[in-house]
């Protein structure tokens, strides 16, 4: 048997977590008989495809970060895909499949961005709080200052 390369090993196995190829495409991108497809699906330990599409969404996992990490997972997946594409030269829809990377793409940006400014907005919350506390202890000490001369002035 003709053991595949990581590389083409890698793009297969995005293809198979994407879903959208069928077993017998990536088997023959492979060069590989369905039989010897199975056995190398089963030494590599991939997970029977249903159980790579579920995506459980709680408040948990749409934190941005988990979220980036999802969306570079996905950027990679269409990568893949792309180059495989390429390979067996472009076949019908590979326009529209440009156009998802494009926008995965802008996606990931946009996160990165909002993510950024999540942080900033968090350390200027933090700063704005101990300008709040510096204001206050300011305040105090003005009042005691004034508290003290009032008092002087009647004494003196």
């Amino acid at each position: 048997m003709n053991k595949p390369g990581k590389a083409a090993l890698a793009r297969a196995r995005a293809l198979y977590d994407a879903n959208d190829v069928s077993l017998a495409e990536i088997a023959k991108g492979l060069k590989l008989t369905p039989a010897a497809f199975r056995a190398l699906r089963q030494r590599e330990q991939w997970p029977p495809r249903g159980e790579t599409l579920r995506v459980e969404i709680d408040e948990a996992s749409l934190d941005t970060l988990a979220l980036e990490r999802r969306l570079v997972r996905a950027l990679r997946r269409e990568i893949a895909r792309a180059e495989s594409e390429i390979e067996q030269t472009a076949p019908p829809g590979a326009e529209r499949k440009a156009r998802i990377l494009g926008l995965l793409v802008k996606t990931l940006g946009d996160l990165r961005k909002l993510n950024h400014d999540e942080r900033a907005q968090a350390q200027k919350t933090t700063s704005d709080d101990t300008d709040n506390r510096d204001l206050a202890a300011l305040r105090q000490a003005l009042t005691r200052r004034l508290g003290e001369l009032r008092h002087r002035s009647r004494d003196g």
